[in-house]
């Protein structure tokens, strides 16, 4: 079973970010006939994941077959409620062992929103005996895999940017490159040195990209750590932050092209630009997705 997935969720409450186990597979083993009244209870908080109604379908993987089973649904003390029937899964007479993965989706706001104490997410096999095993318990009827707290402030950006549009002799088109990266620390800590802004290139029509100013938003100069890397086509120029940016604060990055590489006329494709943030040498753990952080662009 593949390893269990974990997401940052920043905790008003605590004013730090929590690891928070998403839906996700969820082993159950018996050593024995499994019978009615016997259910696997998944509980996560519903403010994370999308709304769901009055019943779910569960995919169930045992010994290489996948069917589906369905399960009820239901809202307890802040918390979407799913019971699997553990006797409706296939060989539950003989026993076995199974995957489970509910048809349930974490909520688009999940990157977005700080949510104020979110609720464990809980898996516990109900109505069985000892021999019934549910995740991360090898004797007892219960497994759960909550949030914990991590040690350190969570931050996240929003970023804007400027394009330019040089003209492409080689193919008699156009290509959109970054020419301003307006990069504004949303909170609710700073942006840590290290974390890296990336723009990526086709630099076919680009040439290498080079900074020519960096400043904040005040006006004064920013150290930045500047790299130009080659991959085939792909030009990326990663700028590592050198010091924090503080929320509510903004860096304002100009960087030029230069000569382009030399392309066949043929070859009209061209790879998308992009810039997006990365958590760089920081702790990836304690940034936040803004959804607004990383922006394409195809002409």
């Amino acid at each position: 079973m593949p390893p269990a997935r974990t997401l940052s969720v920043y905790d008003t409450q605590s004013g730090r970010a929590s690891t928070w186990a998403p839906p996700g597979p969820i082993g159950v083993t018996s050593q024995s006939a499994v019978g009615a009244g016997v259910f696997l209870r998944c509980a996560w908080d519903r403010r994370l994941v999308q709304p769901v109604g009055l019943a779910v379908t569960c995919l169930v993987v045992h010994e290489n077959a996948l069917v589906s089973v369905d399960a009820v649904t239901s809202e307890e003390d802040g918390a979407v409620v799913v019971r699997i029937p553990l006797a409706d899964l296939p060989g539950a007479d003989d026993g076995g062992s199974w995957t489970v993965l509910p048809d349930i989706a974490v909520a688009e706001s999940v990157h977005d929103d700080p949510v104020e104490a979110p609720l464990d997410t809980v898996v516990i096999v109900e109505g069985a005996s000892s021999r019934v095993v549910g995740p991360e318990s090898s004797t007892a009827r219960r497994g759960s895999a909550g949030t914990h707290s991590v040690d350190g402030v969570a931050w996240a950006v929003e970023i804007s940017v400027l394009w330019a549009v040089p003209f492409d002799g080689a193919t008699a088109a156009t290509y959109s490159r970054p020419e301003v990266v307006l990069v504004t620390a949303t909170g609710p800590g700073p942006v840590p040195p290290g974390a890296r802004v990336v723009l990526t290139v086709d630099r076919r029509v680009t040439g290498e990209l080079t900074v020519v100013s960096a400043a904040a938003d005040d006006g004064k100069p920013v150290a930045i750590a500047p790299q130009w890397e080659v991959d085939d086509d792909l030009g990326i120029l990663g700028l590592t932050l050198t010091e924090p940016i503080p929320a509510g604060r903004s860096v304002r990055v100009t960087v030029e092209g230069s000569e382009p590489v030399p392309a066949d006329p043929e070859e009209a494709a061209r790879l998308a630009a992009n810039v997006r943030i990365t958590s760089g040498s920081t702790r990836p753990e304690l940034q936040l997705g803004s959804g607004r952080d990383d922006h394409s662009i195809i002409i």
